[in-house]
């Protein structure tokens, strides 16, 4: 017979043992700032707009994409995410049951890393065909593949996505939604800054 985890549980704190969450990282939310409200808002009147044209997720089952009516002189749309992520050696649990008061020793470093970035679709999940994909890894830092920047992403999205898109769905819409993260955030090559 096994044991339940209520069981498990009450002996942890019997021993004098507590569920503990690390708490490292500074956390800054600026969701609710007046600034992104009004940008969210157009967002999602654009998207809307743009929806009568993209499949739909069924309402009783949505692993079933219902096409969208379409009049003679419009295209089918679809929504292609990004998204960009970095892990690390050292990414360890942040929750765990420890005796009270008990510390245990991490690495301050993060050490090595990997960077990916890919583009999804309702569609085709990740966006790739059988011999190619728009994913790209990356292993940052100076003695490694250096630092994802922005002409990086462009040519992610010029040589990769938009190729894989136009094979996988000839005289369809792409329309490709990013994040506010600052590294999205470019100046043109002649801009005139003033710091």
């Amino acid at each position: 017979k096994k044991i339940s985890e209520n069981t498990a549980r009450a002996w942890l704190k019997h021993f004098r043992w507590e569920f503990h969450i690390e708490k490292k990282d500074v956390y800054y939310d600026g969701h609710e700032k007046p600034d992104v409200i009004e940008y969210r808002k157009c967002f999602l009147n654009k998207i809307f707009e743009l929806e009568k044209w993209m499949l739909k997720p069924l309402d009783d089952n949505i692993m079933v994409l219902k096409e969208p009516i379409l009049n003679e002189n419009k295209k089918r749309h679809i929504l292609i995410t990004y998204d960009e992520s970095t892990f690390y050696a050292n990414d360890g649990k942040k929750t765990f049951w420890r005796p009270v008061g008990y510390q245990p020793l991490r690495k301050k470093e993060a050490g090595l890393s990997l960077h990916v970035s890919d583009f999804l679709t309702e569609v085709d999940g990740r966006l790739k065909t059988e011999e190619k994909e728009a994913c790209v890894l990356m292993k940052p830092g100076t003695n490694h593949d250096g630092w994802w920047k922005m002409e990086d992403l462009i040519k992610q999205i010029t040589e990769k996505a938009i190729l894989i898109f136009e094979e996988l769905h000839p005289g369809d819409v792409g329309v490709f939604a990013f994040d506010n993260a600052t590294s999205h955030a470019a100046y043109a090559e002649d801009a005139l800054i003033a710091s």
